[in-house]
Formats: structure tokens, sequence, C-alpha cells
């Protein structure tokens, strides 16, 4: 897979079902197992990636830039994450369940990230979380 936004997201843009900057935006570590399908997944839950759910947080410091339209948000310290784990993909979706926007590579390559017991941080790229 590749890092991406999610159709059904795209569309409910458009029927202005979500307003990124004020809405509550998640985002999820996950590991390995979960297959993401950008075209026909549509919730958090029902795409399994819930089953390979890590830990999750709220989105702070969103906004939306002029141009070129770009989503931005704080960066995020999850601290103290339980060890065992290794994170491989990162997902962003509404509070309500709807899938926003999948990750698993970054400027790096492929994610991976062993959990320790210790923080892991999600630092987005200066450029923006994605462009649409």
């Amino acid at each position: 897979m590749a890092n991406g936004i999610y159709k059904k997201f795209k569309e409910g843009l458009m029927n202005k079902e979500f307003d990124l900057d004020t809405d509550t935006i998640n985002v999820a570590l996950l590991s390995t197992g979960y297959t993401a399908n950008l075209n026909t997944d549509t919730t958090y839950a029902a795409s399994g990636a819930q089953a390979r759910q890590i830990v999750t947080a709220a989105l702070a410091g969103k906004n939306i830039t002029s141009t070129p339209g770009t989503f931005i948000a704080s960066d995020h310290t999850f601290s103290s994450v339980a060890a065992g784990s290794t994170v491989v993909q990162i997902v962003l979706y509404h509070s309500a369940g709807d899938l926003i926007a999948y990750f698993d590579t970054d400027a790096g390559g492929a994610i991976s990230i062993p959990t320790n017991g210790g923080d892991v941080v999600v630092d987005w790229n200066a450029s923006g979380i994605f462009t649409l």
C-alpha cells in the first residue's frame, strides 16, 4: 500500500460532511495486519484498522492553509506506549469513525517503530499532512 486519502472521505468533503480544522480528528498507530483499501474502506471499526490499533489520540493544532489547500496539525507525542508492538501504519480518522488518510511510509521509507514503553512521536512533514 502507499500513503493516501480514503475515497469516501474525499466524497464527504465535497458534501460538506467534514470540517477538518474544527471537527475532532484522531490519529492511530497501527501494527501489522491491516491492509488498507483507499477505494473501499470507509469506517475505522469496519476496516479492521481498529483491531490493529496500538494507541490513538485526537490531533491538536489543526488548520487548513489557504495555498495550496493543505491540512496541517501539531506533531503528536504518544506517551509511554506499551512495549511489545511495532508501529507500521498511521491512520487519521474522524471522531464519528470515518477514515481520512493512511500512511505506511515516511521520508525515511517504510514506517517501523518498535514500542518499548517509551514515547512515540508522530512528526508530521513541515509542508503538511496532506494536500488536496
